[in-house]
């Protein structure tokens, strides 16, 4: 009769799964210290070297959350599952054709045999000294490489942050440090930390009433908030104090508005592509000599911000998408078609999702209609950001434009004129 197979416990399982963890990173650091050598090694490596190697290793990336801070489980399992997923995929050539790892690997294994494999060969294992002078080479110009392991790390965390950032609400920063135990017992950790900053909101008279606004500012990974501030005379104001450099403030409505009209990414990615615009604050007017800073998205113009200074602060009163009547755009748009604003949201072209959709760049009526009106960038937007639009408007009918506006009338092709957008200043 068979025998009953014993139930493998948790603890077995524990046990096995180190083993394997073991044998694969070994495996690994083997894999790479032949690669530095240039030729086999590792057969002549005493056990005892690749015992203290495993001991003292770095460690994976290992998120968590300080204790005073109060940040909701999910985002600290979404970004667990995020980093890891992306760290094991995203790759980085250490050797040109020879030594390609991912981000883990490197940030791991790579780093193992760097920081510690030089203290454990020592000067009487003399068959190894070639090695020892290989690894000395191999780490002076590990320096450049370490630098785009960071970036590519760097990136991530500022990524991970455009799904839970709101200026309207909170903003979350996160810090990757390699951080060594004490004497290095217990190996190198890279760890990476959560930290939220709670939005507080100010009030200021407008227009005889009091509006909340919240000061500018984003997070950025490894350093904090960065908070924006703009000289007067950047936007053209001319005084004795134009070149005091005031803090930016935004009203709730305009964040609203910004959301409403570019829909179809990322709440934290717009807002950092705020941060971006004010940061180097490209100014027009209106026809009513407001000022307006532009709003790019990928670098390329998707609306504007109606700015004033009021209490010795610069505040955004409002965000336009380019089509709407107020920009430069929007009026060239409106002599061309005769659209005004209603026309404009009937055929759904006052927001980014409608042309994130292929259908008006394919049609080369609509299109002469829009890049006439200085409005190309929309149509460069979608070349530049469809594949990662979260909402694609699936309400715009080509025909439909071409019919409402009466394009096949006479008098309007004529009408079309290329127009270029400039930069004006105030009359």
């Amino acid at each position: 009769m068979a025998q009953r197979r014993k139930k493998v416990t948790s603890f077995q399982k524990q046990k096995l799964a180190k083993a394997q963890h073991r044998n694969e990173f070994l495996r690994k650091l083997k894999h790479v210290i032949n690669t530095i050598n240039g030729k086999e090694v590792s057969a002549i490596i005493p056990q005892t070297i690749f015992d203290n190697l495993y001991n003292t290793r770095t460690h994976s990336f290992k998120i968590v959350a300080p204790d005073e801070y109060n940040i909701p489980s999910w985002i600290i399992n979404e970004a667990r599952q995020i980093i890891s997923g992306r760290t094991k995929n995203e790759k980085i050539i250490v050797i040109p054709n020879k030594l390609e790892v991912t981000i883990e690997e490197f940030f791991t294994v790579v780093l193992t045999a760097s920081i510690n494999l030089d203290r454990f060969l020592t000067d009487e294992l003399s068959s190894l000294r070639p090695l020892k002078k290989k690894l000395k080479k191999f780490n002076t110009c590990l320096e450049t490489i370490f630098d785009q392991a960071n970036n590519t790390i760097y990136i991530m965390l500022l990524t991970i942050a455009f799904y839970y950032n709101d200026i309207g609400k909170i903003l979350y920063w996160l810090k990757h440090e390699i951080t060594p135990s004490p004497g290095l017992e217990n190996g190198i950790v890279n760890l990476i930390s959560i930290y939220p900053y709670k939005i507080e909101s100010s009030s200021i008279v407008i227009d005889d009433n009091h509006r909340p606004v919240i000061r500018l500012g984003y997070a950025f990974p490894n350093y904090g908030i960065d908070w924006i501030t703009v000289k007067p005379s950047v936007l053209n104001i001319d005084n004795p104090f134009a070149d005091i450099p005031l803090d930016v403030y935004i009203q709730s409505h305009a964040l609203q508005r910004l959301s409403e009209r570019i829909d179809c990414f990322p709440t934290g990615s717009l807002h950092h592509h705020m941060f971006l615009s004010f940061k180097d604050p490209k100014v027009f007017y209106d026809i009513n000599h407001n000022i307006l800073i532009e709003y790019r998205y990928f670098g390329t113009r998707a609306g504007y911000f109606r700015v004033d200074i009021a209490e010795g602060m610069i505040i955004i009163r409002t965000f336009l998408f380019v089509t709407n009547n107020s920009t430069p755009e929007g009026l060239k748009l409106g002599k061309i078609t005769g659209l005004q604003k209603l026309d404009k949201k009937y055929l759904a072209i006052d927001k980014l999702s409608t042309f994130m959709t292929s259908d008006i760049g394919e049609n080369d009526k609509v299109r002469k209609i829009f890049t006439s009106a200085g409005c190309q960038c929309l149509l460069d937007l979608y070349e530049k950001s469809h594949k990662i639009a979260t909402n694609s408007s699936k309400q715009f009918d080509a025909d439909l434009m071409l019919k409402y506006i009466g394009y096949d009338k006479e008098h309007l092709p004529e009408s079309i004129q290329h127009a270029t957008l400039i930069r004006t200043q105030p009359a």
